[in-house]
C-alpha cells in the first residue's frame, strides 16, 4: 500500500466551514476532497458516524432528526458553539436538504477522480459527552439502552468515561452496529471499509473479555458476509480494516482477537495506533510486522495530531505536533516496516488557526510523511511518549517522568552507586550529514551543570552541548540540556538512552532525538 492513509471525521467539514462563515455547495464538496490532490494520500478514509450519523440514515438515529427530537426534549443543545438555532446542523441540512446533494456519494466519485482510494469509516462504539446524558450527540438507542453498558455494575454507577461504552455482550449492542453497516454497503459504493475500534476500544464489561472476543469475531465474520455480498453488487473487492491498540497485548486482553481475525481472511489492513491523548512514538511496530510476515495483511501505523510526554489524569497540557514532531513519528514507523501511515485528526483548518493543518506546511506535510525517501535529510523530532490505552494485567508503558537518584535499596553492594535509567527513542533512518542531540528537560531552577549528568546512547558517551531552547511543542517550566550524538553509519533504528545524577536527583519530563541538516 505505502504513503498516508488519511480519516476524515463525521463532523469535522461541516464544524469548520460553520465556524468560518463559508456557505457549502457543491463547488466548496469538490474543493475540500481537491486540496489532497497530488499529495502521499493513496486511501482517504470517510467517518460517517460516531452514536448518531452524519447522513440521512435509516438504521441509526441521524443529525437531522436527533437535533429535532433533542431539542424538543429540552436537552443540551450548546457544544463547542450555540447550537439554538441549528448551527452546524444547518449546514449539513442545507447540503441533503436544501441543496439535493448527497455529501459522501460525491466525495467518494470526487477521490476516484483524483486517484485516492474511498474508504468508509465506521465507529463501533462512539461516546462523545458521556458524561451528559442529554446531550445532542448521544442517539436514542444509546439513550435507551443505559443498562447495556459495560461499566454500570458497580455499586456507584459509572465511574468513568468508559464506563458508559456499550457492552458488546448484548445481541441488541452487536445488530445496532451491524445495521449500520449493512446500510452502508448497500449506499455507497467503496473501496474498503473500516471498523474503527478505537472509538471505542472498552466495548466489553469487565471481566468477560474472553467470552466477548468470540462474540466480536462472529460480528466480524457476519460483516465480512454482508461485504462479500456488496461485492456483488458494486463489481469489485471491498476490503476491510480495523483500528486497534498499539500492542498485540492490549488488542487480546480487551477482547480483540486479531488472531482470529488474519486466520479467517476476515481483514485485509490493520492499523494500530494511540486512542487520541498522544503520539504514541515506540508501538511495537517492528513485532507486528514479524507476527504479520506472510498474511496477505497491511500494517498501518496510527499518529495522533496531539503529542504529549507523560500521562497525567485529568490531562493537564494539549501540545499539538509541529510538522517536525509528525515527521518523527512517520519516519520512526516506516523504518520499523509499517506499510502505511495512518493520520488521524490531521484534518485542515479553513481558519488558519492551527498554521500546520492550512496552506502550504500543510501539503508539504501530506507529501512528506508516507515516504522514507521525503523524509530523509527533512529536520524532525522524536519525543518520548506514552500509550494512552489501558488493559487488565497489561503494564501501562509511561516512561516519563523518569527519576534519576543514587540507588537506595536492593543489592548491598550496589546502594549508594549511580543508577542509570533507561529510555528506548526509535527514529528511523538518519541521512549521512544531519546533526543529532538529545535532549532532556528538567524542572526550572535546578541549576544543573553538565556534571550532574552522565548520559550514554547505545553504550556510547555523549558530550554535554549546553542548555537548548526548543520550538514548539514542549512543556513550559522546564529547562532543557543538550547532548550531541555522533553521527556514523549502521546506526540502528531505535536508540536506548542511559541516564544518571551525578551528584544530586533530577527528574526528566521531557526527552527527545532531534535531527537537523548541518
Amino acid at each position: 500500500m505505502g504513503g498516508i492513509i488519511f480519516n476524515e471525521d463525521c463532523n469535522h467539514f461541516i464544524y469548520t466551514r460553520f465556524r468560518s462563515h463559508i456557505k457549502v455547495g457543491l463547488k466548496e464538496l469538490h474543493e475540500f476532497i481537491d486540496q489532497y490532490k497530488d499529495t502521499g494520500i493513496t486511501d482517504f478514509f470517510l467517518n460517517v458516524n460516531a452514536s448518531i450519523a452524519w447522513f440521512p440514515c435509516k438504521s441509526r438515529d441521524d443529525a437531522f432528526r436527533n437535533f429535532e427530537r433533542i431539542k424538543k426534549a429540552g436537552g443540551n443543545l450548546d457544544g463547542e458553539i450555540p447550537l439554538s438555532n441549528g448551527g452546524y446542523v444547518e449546514v449539513l441540512r442545507s447540503i441533503y436538504y436544501d441543496q439535493g446533494l448527497d455529501m459522501y456519494q460525491i466525495w467518494i466519485a470526487r477521490l476516484r477522480e483524483i486517484g485516492i482510494n474511498p474508504w468508509i469509516s465506521i465507529r463501533t462504539n462512539d461516546i462523545h459527552n458521556t458524561d451528559d446524558e442529554n446531550h445532542f450527540l448521544h442517539s436514542g438507542f444509546f439513550c435507551k439502552n443505559k443498562e447495556k453498558r459495560r461499566g454500570l455494575h458497580h455499586s456507584m454507577g459509572a465511574c468513568d468515561y468508559y464506563d458508559n461504552a456499550l457492552d458488546f455482550c448484548y445481541s441488541e449492542v452487536r445488530e445496532h452496529l451491524f445495521s449500520l453497516v449493512a446500510e452502508v454497503l448497500e449506499k455507497f459504493d467503496l473501496y474498503g471499509l473500516e471498523l474503527d475500534w478505537m472509538r471505542e476500544i472498552y466495548s466489553l464489561r469487565i471481566g468477560c473479555e474472553e467470552q466477548g472476543a468470540k462474540l466480536i469475531t462472529e460480528l466480524m465474520e457476519r460483516i465480512r458476509r454482508e461485504a462479500d455480498k456488496a461485492e456483488q453488487k458494486w463489481g469489485h473487492q471491498i476490503q476491510i480494516a480495523v483500528r486497534l491498540p498499539a500492542s498485540p497485548l492490549l488488542c487480546l486482553r480487551l477482547g480483540f482477537d486479531f488472531f482470529d481475525w488474519i486466520d479467517k481472511g476476515l481483514v485485509h489492513l490493520i492499523t494500530v495506533t494511540p486512542r487520541w491523548a498522544t503520539s504514541d512514538n515506540d508501538m511495537p511496530i517492528d513485532l507486528w510486522k514479524k507476527m504479520l510476515s506472510g498474511k496477505q495483511v497491511k500494517l498501518a501505523a496510527g499518529q495522533e495530531t496531539l503529542i504529549d510526554p507523560m500521562f497525567t489524569e485529568p490531562k493537564k497540557v494539549f501540545l499539538y505536533n509541529s510538522i517536525e514532531t509528525a515527521r518523527g513519528t512517520a519516519a520512526a514507523n516506516l523504518a520499523m516496516g509499517a506499510d502505511a501511515v495512518y493520520l488521524f485528526n490531521y484534518m485542515d483548518d479553513p481558519s488558519g488557526e492551527l498554521a500546520q493543518y492550512h496552506g502550504e506546511q500543510y501539503r508539504q506535510m501530506l507529501k512528506e510523511l508516507g515516504s522514507e525517501e521525503a523524509l530523509m535529510g527533512k529536520p524532525r523530532r522524536h519525543v518520548v511518549t506514552y500509550c494512552d490505552i489501558k488493559a487488565p494485567g497489561v503494564p501501562h508503558k509511561n516512561p516519563l517522568p523518569l527519576e534519576c537518584a543514587k540507588r537506595g535499596s536492593g543489592n548491598p553492594a550496589f546502594v549508594g552507586k549511580t543508577e542509570y535509567k533507561t529510555l528506548r527513542i526509535p527514529v528511523g533512518k538518519v541521512s549521512s550529514n544531519a546533526k543529532i542531540q538529545l535532549v532532556l528537560g528538567v524542572d526550572e531552577g535546578r541549576g544543573l551543570t553538565e556534571a550532574d549528568f552522565d548520559v550514554f546512547l547505545d553504550s556510547e558517551k555523549l558530550n554535554y552541548a549546553g542548555k537548548a531552547t526548543l520550538p514548539k511543542p514542549y512543556y513550559p517550566g522546564l529547562e532543557y540540556h543538550a547532548f550531541e550524538i555522533i553521527n556514523k553509519p549502521g546506526m540502528p533504528v531505535s536508540h536506548i538512552a542511559e541516564i544518571a545524577a551525578m551528584r544530586e536527583p533530577f527528574t526528566i519530563k521531557w526527552a527527545e532525538i532531534v535531527i537537523d541538516n548541518i
